[in-house]
Parts: C-alpha cells; sequence; structure tokens
C-alpha cells in the first residue's frame, strides 16, 4: 500500500473519531442544559412557593392581630363598663328609660367625672344621698342628668366646684347641706324647679346663678342668709328668680 492511501485512510479515520466526539458532545451538553432549566424552575417554583408561604403567614399574623386589637378592645370596653358599675350603684329609673345612681365609691380623686350612661341605659337620675361625704374637689354631671333627689351631694367638705351640665330640670331639698367649700353654683337654661334649703351650711358660697326659666321656688328658704352669709342670687332682671329674692330679703343682683 502506497504512502498516500495510507494517509487517506488515516485521516478518514481521524475525521469518523472528530464527528463522534461532537455528536456526543453536544449531546451532553443538551443534558446539562435541561437539567439546569429544570432545577431553574423548581428553584423558581420554591422561591414563589416559598414568598407565598411567607406572605400567607404575614396575612395571618396581621389578622391574628387585628383580631387581638379587636378582643382587646372589646374587653378594654368590657372592663371599663364594669368599673364604672363597680364605682356607681343604681338602678334604672321609674320609667325604664335611664339610670338612678344611689351611691358613688369612688375615693382618692381631686375630680369625678361621672359616665353618662351606666348598664346601657342614660344617667337621668342622682338619687338621695348619692353622692353624700364624698371626698373630692369638683364633680363633672353629665348632660343627661335631669333631676337631684335629697341631699344628694351632702356633707361633701371639699367640694369647691360642681358641674350640673344641660339638662338638670329639677333639684330637691338639702341637695348641698353642708358642703363648707362650694363655691359657685350655676342651673343650667332649661332648669324649672328649685326646692327649699337646698344650700344649708355654706359659708363660703358666694353667687348662684339662676336662668330665668326657674319658675318654681319652695315655700320657704332656698338658703338661709345666716348659714350662708357670702350666698348671692345671681338672675336676669324681671326673672321669678328675682321676684323670689325681693320677696324672702335674699340678697341678689342682675346679669
Amino acid at each position: 500500500m502506497d504512502k498516500k492511501k495510507i494517509i487517506f485512510i488515516i485521516g478518514g479515520i481521524l475525521l469518523i473519531a472528530l464527528i463522534i466526539f461532537v455528536v456526543f458532545k453536544f449531546k451532553g451538553d443538551k443534558n446539562e442544559n435541561q437539567s439546569y432549566s429544570s432545577n431553574g424552575d423548581n428553584n423558581i417554583t420554591s422561591s414563589v412557593s416559598n414568598t407565598n408561604n411567607q406572605n400567607n403567614e404575614l396575612n395571618s399574623q396581621s389578622e391574628n392581630k387585628t383580631k387581638n386589637s379587636s378582643k382587646s378592645s372589646n374587653q378594654s370596653s368590657s372592663n371599663n363598663s364594669e368599673n364604672v358599675e363597680k364605682q356607681y350603684s343604681g338602678g334604672k329609673t321609674a320609667d325604664g328609660k335611664g339610670w338612678r345612681i344611689d351611691s358613688c365609691y369612688i375615693k382618692g380623686q381631686d375630680e369625678i367625672i361621672v359616665p353618662d350612661t351606666i348598664a346601657g341605659y342614660p344617667v337621668t337620675e342622682i338619687g338621695e344621698n348619692a353622692f353624700a361625704t364624698v371626698d373630692c374637689k369638683k364633680i363633672v354631671l353629665p348632660n343627661t342628668v335631669q333631676s337631684i333627689e335629697r341631699g344628694a351631694f351632702s356633707l361633701c367638705d371639699n367640694l369647691e366646684e360642681i358641674n350640673l351640665g344641660k339638662s338638670l330640670t329639677y333639684i330637691t331639698s338639702m341637695a348641698f347641706n353642708n358642703c363648707s367649700s362650694l363655691k359657685e353654683v350655676r342651673f343650667p337654661e332649661g332648669m324649672t324647679t328649685i326646692d327649699d334649703a337646698i344650700f344649708y351650711e355654706c359659708p363660703k358660697l358666694g353667687e348662684i346663678y339662676i336662668p330665668s326659666s326657674v319658675t318654681t321656688f319652695p315655700e320657704g328658704y332656698m338658703f338661709f342668709t345666716e348659714f350662708c352669709p357670702n350666698a348671692v342670687i345671681v338672675t336676669p332682671a324681671g326673672s321669678a328668680a328675682e321676684k323670689y329674692a325681693i320677696e324672702y330679703n335674699l340678697p341678689y343682683k342682675n346679669k
């Protein structure tokens, strides 16, 4: 065999080997790419799944916080309601539409702000001796209160100021009996009736503001000048309160 044939055969063999190598190399790369793509898709799917799980967990935590917050708020509201009912005793009014306070058990507070509702009913009446001997400097009644019964604030030695609200229409006798520190009282516009001796032994009492809406006074003294030496009725000119002051020789002035 001549030299040229031998070179040709060797060249053919090398070419075939190269072709075989290229074919197998291509198949290997393809499989590797498919594997990488599959793993990548799985990783993406896993990542998305993890993100969704985290979001679901966060949403769940948020919902739980909202539920807990709502539950806490409801518990707080319930606790406040329970506390109010522990601070005051009383019951429904005769007509069943309001609440009457019979006693107040609050201690150690300079100012007492009476709630406008108790047990779901508007506070409309302050019962007899309800705040008697309560130790505070100021009492604020809600605008729902319509009447104050006998001796309601009697013997409140340190009481200096009281806000009677805007709906009060009637106040009975001895309501402020022996309130030795009381300085001033303002009856609200719309009030109609004042009973006898509502101020008794109130030596520091100064001005008593009585609106023209008050037309019914006791057949006797609203206060005794010897026990309330500084008390002065302040009322509009021509009002029933002015006429009452003149009739019983009580100090007064027009506002």
